[in-house]
């Protein structure tokens, strides 16, 4: 399936009045399975065809963006192929429960009880994988080392650099299961925008019945739709989205500031 990521940006600008902006991102198709030219890294393909089989549970620390601040937060990490569950051990959110599979993903928060819906995300994270490895286009320059241990894991480093030769991605991935053991991102000034790192890994992992189940009775349930509705009211703006019968699915809605301007943020795909 043709899939493409857009933002929609609605501004409460200084004049009281409401803009609204739209633009593409993100690669184009789903690359699932085996798949890619001859040009193909074989890591990354070994990462896109290992992640719906390969079993673990795990320890990570994984960086957050909550409120315009970066955060770095511990997550405990149960994985079945396509099924995954984290729980976060520290951080102002200690004790959230995340699961997802290929439908959707459900957030437990337990500050207030509230079950969060919303589409699946990690396709997405696999989407930018299969660019940077050359599945559906010419291969972006890849620079391929010894990586090291991570977890106690024996990995390979690939290094992304942008034309003016500043480190853009790194990706530490154990060659034997496929799996990305350490990653990390840079902005255009050098600065870290994202980052994930195991810190323990038990492969072939076994799971009880129940584990990627949420039950949580008594809980609120919240749609990206109810949160776009809350959002704007707060920011005193009016709901603005692409009408029900769109291609385009709302993944995720966050309030953010841009240079003074108050900025509803919405997420689709």
């Amino acid at each position: 399936m043709r899939s493409i990521w857009l933002f929609a940006v609605f501004a409460i600008l200084t004049s009281g009045t409401v803009a609204q902006k739209r633009g593409q991102h993100g690669p184009q198709g789903a690359p699932r399975g085996p798949m890619g030219g001859a040009q193909a890294n074989p890591l990354i393909r070994k990462l896109l065809e290992s992640r719906d089989k390969v079993k673990f549970t795990g320890i990570r620390v994984i960086q957050h963006l909550e409120s315009d601040e970066r955060k770095i937060v511990t997550e405990r990490v149960w994985r079945d192929g396509h099924r995954i569950k984290t729980e976060a051990t520290d951080g102002p959110n200690k004790g959230k429960i995340a699961i997802e599979d290929a439908r959707q993903r459900q957030e437990w928060i337990p500050a207030d009880n509230t079950v969060r819906t919303s589409p699946a995300r990690e396709n997405e994270f696999f989407l930018r994988f299969g660019r940077m490895g050359g599945f559906g286009r010419r291969p972006l320059p890849l620079v391929e080392s010894d990586g090291g241990r991570i977890a106690g894991v024996m990995t390979r480093l690939l290094v992304s650099k942008g034309p003016d030769g500043k480190v853009e991605a790194q990706a530490w991935i154990d060659p034997v299961h496929g799996v990305l053991l350490k990653f990390q991102s840079f902005d255009r000034e050098g600065r870290r925008n994202s980052y994930l790192e195991y810190t323990n890994i038990k492969f072939d992992a076994t799971f009880i019945a129940g584990t990627f189940r949420l039950d949580k009775p008594g809980a609120k349930y919240l749609t990206p739709q109810d949160d776009l509705r809350r959002f704007a009211r707060e920011l005193g703006m009016k709901p603005y989205t692409f009408p029900p019968q769109s291609p385009w699915e709302l993944v995720a809605v966050r309030k953010m500031e841009l240079k003074g301007t108050k900025v509803l943020m919405q997420h689709f795909r």
